[in-house]
């Protein structure tokens, strides 16, 4: 401060030999340097920030999550689905033909899910003699008419 001090009266002299220069009235204030506290509340400030932004993306999250288990959401997203089969009513674990392919109803009574798995591109598997239920059971018929 004492050199910025000091070139301000060397300046007032010069200004005082100069013919129509004139000095500044007052010498320049210092340049505030920011302190180790000033930093910290900086950094403070971004890292809450970033939480802040952490606590969104949670919250949008859970929001998902909750409209997913909300049931018309379920079956919507179910019936986006090629490989789901359409909602039907049905007696829960009964054991059904749709077609030539045994199927079973789901817990909720909602679908029937075929009991064959698909084929490697993702087409139903089908009974080759047709479907027949025995004993509550959905079966594929034999080639002899019983069902295996």
């Amino acid at each position: 401060m004492k050199r910025a001090t000091a070139a301000f009266a060397d300046l007032a002299a010069f200004a005082a030999a100069v013919p129509g220069f004139a000095p500044p009235s007052s010498p320049p204030s210092p340049v505030a340097v920011p302190s180790d506290a000033a930093r910290c509340v900086a950094g403070q400030a971004a890292q809450d920030k970033r939480a802040r932004k952490a606590a969104r993306r949670l919250g949008l999250a859970a929001a998902v999550l909750a409209l997913a288990a909300c049931a018309p959401v379920d079956h919507a997203l179910l019936a986006a689905d090629p490989s789901v089969p359409p909602l039907t009513v049905c007696h829960p674990g009964a054991s059904v033909c749709v077609g030539a392919s045994p199927a079973v109803c789901n817990a909720a009574g909602d679908r029937l899910w075929p009991a064959l798995p698909p084929h490697g591109d993702g087409t139903p598997s089908v009974c080759a003699h047709g479907c027949a239920v025995t004993d509550g059971v959905a079966r594929c018929v034999a080639a002899d008419g019983g069902a295996r």
